[in-house]
C-alpha cells in the first residue's frame, strides 16, 4: 500500500512538472511576442519599410507610415498613380524595383523629432533614356520593327515603353543623391513609432527621375 502511495505521488509529481513547465513555456512565449509587438522601429527602418511598401504598390500600407495630417493628400497621389496606365507610370514602377537606400546620419531635432540624410540609389531615367535615343539615332534599335518598339503617342512615350521592355539592358544605369526625410514620433497605447514627412524629391528619385510629358 505505502508504495502505491508513493507511485501515486511520484506520478502527480510528474504532471504538476509538465504542467508547470508547459505554463512557464506559454509565459515566455507570451512575453516575446508581446516584446515584438511592442517593440520600438528604428525611423530608418520605417523609412525602409515604406519604400519596400512602394515597390510592391502596396499603398495602404504605406500610407500608414506617413504622419497623420500628410495622409490623405498621399493617399490620393497614389490612388491617381496606381489608376495611372501611361508609358511614364509604368516605367516608373519598373525602375523604383531597383532602389535602395544607404544611411548617412540621423539628427535629433528635439525626443518627438529627427531628420535622416539618406543616398538614394536610384536609376538614373534621363541617361537610360538619352542612351536609348541616341542607339535609336545610330540605328541599332529599329524603331520601324513594332515587334522591336511599341508606338506612342510621342517619341518620348517610344523610348519609355523600349526601356520598359528591355529594363534588363539599363537596370544598372543609376544614380546616387543625398537627401532628408524628416521623421515624427507618434505615441500610441503602450508604443511609440517613427511617421514620415515624405517629399517629392525623395519620389523623384526613388521612381527613377523621369517625369510625365
Amino acid at each position: 500500500m505505502r508504495f502505491n502511495n508513493l507511485l501515486n505521488r511520484l506520478g502527480m509529481n510528474k504532471i504538476y512538472t509538465m504542467l508547470a513547465l508547459l505554463i512557464l513555456t506559454i509565459i515566455i512565449s507570451l512575453l516575446l511576442l508581446l516584446g515584438l509587438a511592442f517593440k520600438e522601429k528604428k525611423a530608418y527602418e520605417i523609412l525602409e519599410d515604406y519604400l519596400k511598401h512602394l515597390q510592391t504598390a502596396d499603398y495602404n500600407e504605406a500610407v500608414k507610415l506617413i504622419n497623420v495630417d500628410k495622409q490623405d493628400n498621399w493617399q490620393n497621389e497614389f490612388y491617381k498613380f496606381s489608376k495611372d496606365s501611361s508609358a511614364n507610370a509604368q516605367l516608373e514602377q519598373k525602375f523604383i524595383q531597383n532602389t535602395k537606400l544607404e544611411l548617412i546620419s540621423e539628427s535629433t531635432v528635439d525626443p518627438d523629432n529627427l531628420i535622416l540624410k539618406v543616398k538614394v540609389i536610384h536609376n538614373d531615367g534621363p541617361k537610360i533614356l538619352q542612351s536609348i535615343s541616341e542607339d535609336m539615332q545610330d540605328a541599332k534599335i529599329d524603331v520601324t520593327d513594332p515587334e522591336v518598339v511599341r508606338t506612342g503617342e510621342s517619341k518620348e512615350d517610344m523610348l519609355k515603353y523600349y526601356a520598359l521592355d528591355n529594363i534588363e539592358a539599363y537596370k544598372n544605369i543609376k544614380s546616387s543623391n543625398e537627401i532628408t526625410i524628416e521623421m515624427r514620433k507618434k505615441n500610441k497605447l503602450f508604443k511609440t513609432e517613427w511617421l514620415i514627412y515624405p517629399n517629392d524629391e525623395f519620389h523623384k528619385l526613388a521612381y527613377g527621375n523621369i517625369s510625365s510629358d
